[in-house]
């Protein structure tokens, strides 16, 4: 089965844990050793085989495919007279890995979590073998900041914790959740912290507590949940109502990270999880109305794991029946994708179905605001729209969509580049 949803940081971390546990050359030494233990039981309980080939199409692509863009200029500099990565020039990468892992934990430790933040970028753009264990290394970063941060350190979040797929909040919330943090303090840090991000990042937080929901409640039951995911579904929803506190933001936040986890672990088979191939998205139609459109917007691991490619990924997601969802579905699958091969074949997938077409070409665009670094985004994603590839219709349709997310995620000042980015002609969200 190949899978044509490929770039996702958070399906790879998924992905690394298991190689690392059918000794594959690399490291196991960046993962808690519980996130180890859990995935033994798993392979012992399955066909190991299996995971292999599952992932074995994104490790081969792994550097052809650009998980996540990282910017030059940080804020949070490290010192450098401390931090050497010529220092970790090993032949083994084990003992790679190993090394970068104690600077990461040493900035950590003398100069904070920003500092720390801005060395992973730094190791990004110097090695290609560590930008394929990005997401894993801010996964350990999060978990080892939540534990200063029990310990009372305060930080203050940066944009910079984007980073690597948002592998800092998920390590920071699945930590929170195993060592025993309280509902209220998991709500405080996010309300707090949001305040210090721009834009769409305020809902990260919220996001990776979702992810910390289901981590929490498999942590040694996961059998408790065996079947097609539903009834996990449902028992994370509701510790996220728990947690939100009757902040709807915050609810909205906390399922969306909930999904994207039940996605990422029953296209694998995790804790007695069991995808059903001929109508994968069940899970989803069962839903409240409240919380369909999340669902259906994140289950494109799901779509990966039963589609030979994108044209048969269209075809599960023609069937949702409300337009609304089925438009969330196609353009978050694409927008994952990326637009870096074959764009041209890609706009011809997404023109075959009239229904869907729209959104699957806006997805094509929002490929760029996902994987382009910031301050690059906005030009990447309207010079798509824009491009002789789409017509005089669909281009504006693209442009639309574009400014509204900039409207209503970004900074007043982001959105006003996206603006003068976008020429001339009047745009009703650029007022």
């Amino acid at each position: 089965m190949i899978f044509w949803l490929l770039g996702e940081a958070d399906y790879f971390g998924c992905c690394e844990k298991i190689i690392r546990e059918n000794n594959l050359k690399t490291s196991a030494s960046i993962l808690h050793m519980k996130e180890l233990n859990y995935f033994a039981k798993i392979l012992k309980r399955n066909n190991s085989r299996f995971f292999i080939l599952s992932c074995l199409p994104f490790l081969f692509l792994v550097d052809q495919i650009l998980i996540i863009d990282l910017w030059s200029s940080r804020a949070g500099k490290t010192d450098s007279d401390s931090i050497n990565l010529e220092s970790c020039s090993f032949e083994s990468l084990s003992q790679k890995q190993q090394c970068w892992e104690n600077l990461i934990e040493k900035t950590l430790d003398k100069q904070g979590v920003d500092a720390a933040l801005n060395l992973v970028s730094e190791m990004y753009n110097h090695s290609l073998e560590f930008s394929s264990d990005c997401h894993g290394f801010a996964h350990i970063l999060g978990q080892n900041a939540y534990k200063k941060y029990a310990d009372g350190d305060r930080f203050t979040l940066t944009p910079f914790t984007a980073l690597c797929g948002y592998g800092f909040y998920h390590g920071f919330m699945e930590n929170a959740f195993l060592l025993g943090g309280s509902f209220s303090e998991l709500h405080d840090f996010c309300k707090n912290m949001s305040e210090s991000l721009p834009g769409s990042l305020k809902n990260a937080c919220q996001h990776g507590v979702g992810h910390g929901v289901v981590r929490y409640l498999t942590e040694g039951q996961a059998s408790k949940y065996a079947g097609n995911g539903f009834n996990l579904s449902g028992e994370s929803l509701k510790l996220c109502s728990d947690i939100s506190n009757g902040s709807e933001e915050f609810y909205q936040g906390c399922i969306n990270g909930v999904f994207m986890e039940i996605s990422e672990e029953l296209a694998v088979g995790i804790g007695g999880l069991v995808l059903d191939t001929q109508n994968p998205l069940e899970i989803c139609h069962r839903q409240l109305a409240r919380d369909k459109k999340h669902c259906y917007g994140q289950m494109y691991v799901v779509l990966a794991r039963v589609s030979a490619d994108l044209k048969e990924g269209i075809e599960y997601i023609d069937k949702i029946n409300e337009d609304e969802y089925a438009n969330e579905a196609i353009k978050n699958s694409v927008s994952i994708v990326g637009n870096r091969q074959d764009i041209t074949e890609k706009i011809n997938v997404c023109r075959s179905n009239s229904r869907l077409s729209e959104a699957c070409i806006n997805g094509l665009a929002f490929a760029h605001i996902f994987h382009e670094p910031p301050g690059k985004e906005y030009q990447g994603a309207l010079e798509f729209c824009s491009s002789e590839s789409l017509t005089q219709y669909e281009g504006a349709r693209c442009i639309d969509a574009i400014l509204e997310y900039s409207f209503h995620a970004q900074t007043s000042e982001n959105h006003k580049q996206a603006c003068s980015l976008a020429g001339d002609r009047y745009w009703k969200y650029c007022e």
